[in-house]
């Protein structure tokens, strides 16, 4: 399940790769990896 905090990580990322690339406004994630990083990133503490 994703929930809307996982969806706005994920929107957040997508803007983030399209900036870094100079690419427009937003690229999309193609890989589950890479979205599955996006929406729940992993806590170092």
């Amino acid at each position: 399940m994703v929930t809307y905090t996982d969806w706005l990580n994920l929107d957040a990322a997508e803007i983030a790769l399209a900036r870094s690339l100079d690419r427009g406004e937003r690229v999309k994630l193609a890989r589950w990896e890479a979205m599955r990083s996006a929406c729940r990133p992993v806590q170092t503490d």
